[in-house]
């Protein structure tokens, strides 16, 4: 049997949860939007596809790490 104070812990976690991954999923189709429309020539679109690279990889890792503390 779930107490109050772990059924209202739950459902903070579950609203942080929401909270964080909801801004984290904009950021990750902003940054893909971005790599995609990289200007085409070799100066300057192989530099900001790498960038919008890392600002995936980095609110992948942030939603991993948001993932793993829900599942603990």
């Amino acid at each position: 049997m779930t107490t109050a104070h772990e059924r209202a812990t739950d459902e903070l976690f579950r609203t942080i949860g929401h909270d964080l991954r909801g801004p984290l999923m904009a950021i990750s189709g902003a940054a893909e939007l971005i790599a995609k429309m990289a200007p085409a020539d070799a100066h300057t679109g192989p530099q900001i596809r790498e960038w919008a690279d890392q600002i995936s990889h980095s609110a992948a890792v942030i939603d991993r790490l948001v993932r793993d503390l829900l599942d603990f």
